[in-house]
């Protein structure tokens, strides 16, 4: 099994251990697409400087079919290489893959975060032929999120835990980001958790789908930001924690559950139980961002 695969084995794997429901950006609920693409918007600007890109030229990309993940990737190539953005568009519209593209021009794969890093390491005609757009989606909205707003593997795998995808993840910390109040995050998380739209949750926290691009492309105070957000994404997902423990207190006792050999039967599980934390943290790497 793949690393990749492993990976999102091991994240749904950790939703089904804390009961978490994954929820996952849903492209045909406008609600939702809005709020995604705007964070997606807001990130590649953001993450890409030297391309002096506009949101204009970003939603070009997206209109001519081009994935949030594949517009990532084609930044990357260009900052890696010294190539224009241009240029990368042109290789790729000729048919070749991005793997092929980045080789040509020379740029390596670890140039890029963790999870496309995986991703572009398959090569194929195009990445999202083989593994589907929402994979290549995510791949690049995680290690966005690592990068830009310096989460650490354990941050995303827990709000992975918690029943969220990549996108879900890129736009709770763009949501907050976009208020410039890391508080917001918590907010966002627990407003997702409960099946609510991120257009409901970005005007909740006081942002709308246009607030995150226009105020979240650049972070005052971006070290205490990050410090603040992880704070407050620990301390949310401990919350996550407790209440689900509290949940499972007042379900009545699995009556399969006997005492006769319970010492062994339980022995196994602790064994399975930890084989799957293990594999959850070792199934991400350290991304590095949005590939610089």
């Amino acid at each position: 099994m793949t690393l990749f695969k492993r990976t999102i084995v091991a994240l749904v794997v950790a939703a089904l251990m804390l009961g978490g429901t994954a929820y996952a950006v849903d492209p045909t609920n406008p609600d939702d697409e809005c709020v995604a693409s705007s964070a997606f918007i807001a990130n590649i600007i953001a993450g890409f400087p030297e391309l002096s890109l506009t949101v204009e030229q970003v939603q070009a990309l997206r209109d001519a079919g081009y994935g949030w993940g594949e517009i990532v990737i084609a930044c990357s190539i260009a900052v890696n290489s010294g190539q224009t953005l241009d240029g990368v568009m042109a290789l790729a519209t000729d048919g070749a893959g991005w793997g092929e593209v980045a080789t040509e021009l020379g740029v390596e794969t670890r140039a890029f975060g963790q999870y496309v890093r995986e991703i572009i390491g398959r090569g194929g005609a195009k990445v999202r032929a083989r593994h589907g757009r929402k994979d290549v989606d995510d791949a690049a909205a995680m290690d966005m999120a690592q990068g830009r707003f310096g989460l650490d593997d354990e941050d995303v795998q827990a709000m992975a835990a918690m029943g969220l995808d990549g996108q879900d993840v890129l736009c709770a910390v763009s949501v907050a980001a976009a208020s410039g109040d890391a508080s917001k995050v918590r907010l966002a998380l627990e407003l997702r958790v409960k099946a609510q739209s991120w257009l409901r949750i970005a005007e909740a926290a006081a942002v709308g789908k246009d607030g995150i691009v226009e105020k979240g492309v650049a972070i005052r105070n971006r070290i205490e930001f990050r410090k603040a957000l992880e704070e407050q994404i620990k301390a949310q997902v401990r919350s996550q924690k407790e209440a689900h423990k509290d949940e499972d207190k007042g379900k009545p006792e699995d009556p399969g559950k006997g005492s006769g050999n319970g010492s062994g039967d339980s022995g196994g599980g602790a064994g399975d139980s930890g084989g799957q934390r293990q594999g959850l943290s070792h199934g991400n790497g350290h991304g590095g961002g949005s590939g610089k």
